[in-house]
């Protein structure tokens, strides 16, 4: 005698079958981001750089330079143990800055732009650290990174550590709030200022 597969219970079957398979899709673990983004301060990409640097607090974040950045224009070089603040600033500059040596009463200022970056220096006091006003000292490679390996691509907000690079010099600069989309776009302050590898198998 052949055995017949209730109808009843078939169609319960299938639905189950369904229904787990929609848990399964749900259940997909959130995709980590395989390194940090590291954002050139290049006329490309100048409009990146200026987000991550406005996501900084508002008063700038100030920092010592651990080796003395080296460069061409001006005095040539930013002496070691310098003190540095970056901070948004309006226009087409990538970031204001503020440079104090070892007597604080030894400044320069001013903006610094796209290519690789210029230092455009508008202010001294002091010594000016042997820049003077209309100075312009570029120092290549400069780029400004976020710590984004690890992060979660799960579209919320996520505290990301920032170093800049000057040249041979590299120093952690703060924190920013980044958010990781699902698809990989990474996002400060609104803007994308670039596009994620995932690990493999996520």
């Amino acid at each position: 005698m052949k055995n017949r597969l209730n109808p009843l219970f078939a169609a319960t079957a299938i639905v189950a079958g369904a229904i787990g398979l929609v848990a399964c899709s749900d259940s997909d673990p959130v995709r980590s981001v395989a390194s940090n983004t590291a954002v050139a301060v290049s006329p490309a990409t100048a409009s990146a750089a200026k987000a991550v640097v406005a996501a900084l607090p508002s008063a700038g974040s100030t920092f010592t330079l651990p080796a003395a950045v080296t460069g061409t224009g001006g005095a040539g070089v930013i002496p070691a143990g310098s003190s540095m603040t970056l901070k948004s600033t309006t226009g087409t500059s990538v970031a204001a800055f503020e440079v104090k040596g070892a007597n604080p009463a030894d400044t320069m200022a001013g903006v610094m732009d796209a290519g690789s970056c210029i230092f455009r220096v508008t202010a001294t006091t002091g010594t000016g650290l042997g820049f003077k006003v209309g100075d312009t000292f570029s120092v290549t490679p400069c780029s400004v990174s976020v710590a984004t390996a690890g992060a979660q691509a799960d579209g919320t907000s996520q505290s990301r550590t920032v170093t800049v690079t000057l040249g041979t010099v590299q120093t952690s600069i703060g924190s920013v709030a980044v958010t990781v989309t699902p698809s990989g776009e990474i996002q400060i302050g609104g803007s994308t200022v670039g596009n994620a590898t995932f690990v493999t198998g996520t």
